[in-house]
C-alpha cells in the first residue's frame, strides 16, 4: 500500500577473464576448450521501505562463477568448391558451470526482510551435454541444429531439454581459402 517495499539496484560490475584453445590433430578432427571466471566486483544496493522512505540496508553480491566447455567435432564432409553444401560438421560439447561460493544474503533487522537463498547455500553445479550438426552453405552461411540435455538432477538441473536451430549469414568480404 505504501509503494515499493524492497528495491534492488542492478549495479553489479562483472570481471570475466577467459582462456580458450583449439587443437586439430588432423584436417577433419578438432577439439575446442574454453574456460571463464565471472566475478561480481561491485554488488547490488538493496533498499527497504522504512516509514515511507526507501533506506539502504546492504549490498547483495552475486555469486562468482566458473565456466568450463569442451567440444569435439569432425569435418564429415568438406568441399569448398561445391555450389550449395560445402561442409557437414557434427559436434558434441560438454558444458559445466559452478558457483564458487555460497549465495550472499541481506537482512533488514528492523523489518525482518530477507534477500537470499530460500534454503541452503544456493550453491550450484550444472552439467549439460550438447550434440549438433552444422551445415556449411557456401563461403558465407551456416545452419546449425543441436539438442541440449542436462546431466544433473535437482537444483543442479535448470531445464528438461533444449533444441536449437541457428542460421548465420556473413556479409561483406568472403574469406574462402584459394589454392595457388
Amino acid at each position: 500500500a505504501g509503494g515499493t517495499a524492497v528495491e534492488v539496484w542492478n549495479e553489479a560490475v562483472h570481471l570475466e577473464p577467459f582462456l580458450g584453445a583449439a587443437w586439430s590433430p588432423s584436417d577433419r578432427l578438432f577439439f575446442l576448450f574454453f574456460t571463464q571466471l565471472d566475478f561480481d566486483t561491485h554488488g547490488d544496493t538493496v533498499l527497504v521501505r522504512h516509514l515511507g522512505v526507501l533506506d539502504k540496508v546492504g549490498v547483495f553480491n552475486e555469486q562468482n562463477l566458473l565456466f568450463l566447455d569442451f567440444s569435439m567435432g569432425y569435418r564429415l564432409y568438406q568441399n569448398p568448391c561445391a555450389r550449395w553444401l560445402t561442409g557437414i560438421v557434427p559436434m558434441v560439447e560438454i558444458h559445466y558451470t559452478s558457483t564458487l561460493q555460497n549465495m550472499d544474503s541481506v537482512t533488514d533487522l528492523s523489518t525482518g526482510t530477507f534477500i537470499g537463498p530460500p534454503s541452503g547455500s544456493g550453491r550450484r553445479d550444472i552439467l549439460n551435454l550438447t550434440a549438433g550438426i552444422q551445415f556449411q552453405m557456401g563461403p558465407c552461411s551456416t545452419l546449425t541444429v543441436a539438442a541440449v540435455v542436462p546431466l544433473k538432477t535437482g537444483e543442479n538441473r535448470e531445464f528438461d531439454s533444449e533444441v536449437l536451430a541457428q542460421f548465420n549469414r556473413q556479409f561483406g568480404k568472403s574469406f574462402t581459402a584459394i589454392d595457388p
